[in-house]
């Protein structure tokens, strides 16, 4: 068995992805801070060093890093470490006088965590990050992107912001914008978004009953009736890829679906591993760069191969 990784920060000013791989144990993490813009910055945690998401994500790293040491972390529940790491993250949120009744203005995390033993691997995967595996005769399985929906909508109404905005501020069409005006729209959009995307969080965040909802950890116990959870016998089994979103452009995988985004995704992964399957993000985002809201996106990814 080997593994690999990468971590690529893109542009994003702060790392609120992360990964670990501390066998048994595997996995990725996309941490997200609350909706925020200029005039309502992102909270901070730990004396000011750290995002919501970002300490989210260094909770949950740490936390499966040191259950990797036990003498019996081959017999723990993963369902019950994720809860713990997910009880974890809740106590800071509250320390901090953060209200856990307040879905929709939470930080939290998305994740894809393994366990992996010698006779099968266990998966347990929340929002976007997603878990990918292939078998010797390269039959392709993947978890279901949970936040699609929620995704369709919100990346909808940021593009109709920035399509309004530039016309208003530049009289351009979004696609003309030049990599500082570009910024200027993002920018401007913002305040805007953030109150109509904390609403949609608060309907859609940890609640199955919306045909919308999607995973998240942030302290809320809610999380355990809404993630997916599948173990699968290591018979056969070739490939294990774990990977946030910023692995797969939002320009890419709008157009596809669950299955022709995984096949794409081994597809590069095959061509030449994780760095093969960076390139080609980066080569997307470039392409679309003018519509896009962020230039690069942050993005982890873990490779098993068995």
């Amino acid at each position: 068995m080997r593994t690999s990784s990468l971590y690529d920060q893109g542009s994003s000013s702060v790392m609120e992805d992360g990964h670990f791989v501390a066998l048994p144990f595997v996995g990725v993490i996309d941490g997200v801070s609350e909706p925020h813009d200029k005039d309502h910055p992102r909270i901070r945690f730990c004396d000011g060093r750290l995002t919501g998401g970002e300490l989210v994500s260094r909770i949950t790293e740490g936390f499966f890093i040191q259950q990797s040491s036990r003498q019996n972390a081959l017999d723990l529940d993963l369902g019950d470490l994720v809860l713990e790491a997910n009880k974890l993250t809740g106590d800071e949120f509250r320390a901090n006088g953060l209200s856990l009744d307040e879905t929709g203005m939470l930080p939290g995390a998305t994740f894809a965590i393994a366990r992996v033993s010698e006779e099968e691997v266990e998966i347990i995967q929340a929002g976007d990050c997603l878990a990918l595996w292939a078998t010797d005769d390269d039959e392709i399985n993947v978890t279901s992107n949970q936040v699609r929906g929620h995704d369709d909508e919100f990346n909808g109404l940021i593009d109709r912001l920035q399509r309004r905005i530039a016309k208003e501020k530049y009289r351009i069409e979004l696609e003309e914008a030049t990599p500082d005006q570009s910024k200027a729209i993002s920018e401007a959009m913002w305040p805007e978004f953030r109150l109509k995307w904390g609403k949609g969080r608060a309907r859609d965040v940890n609640n199955p009953l919306s045909p919308k909802g999607y995973g998240l950890l942030n302290g809320q116990t809610e999380l355990k009736k809404i993630w997916f959870r599948k173990t699968i016998q290591r018979d056969h089994l070739s490939t294990l890829l774990l990977f946030t979103d910023g692995m797969m452009p939002w320009e890419t995988m709008k157009d596809k679906n669950d299955t022709e985004i995984a096949r794409a995704v081994y597809a590069a992964y095959k061509k030449g591993g994780l760095p093969e399957l960076l390139k080609v993000t980066r080569g997307t985002e470039e392409k679309f760069r003018a519509v896009g809201w962020t230039d690069a996106a942050e993005a982890a990814a873990i490779a098993v191969d068995f």
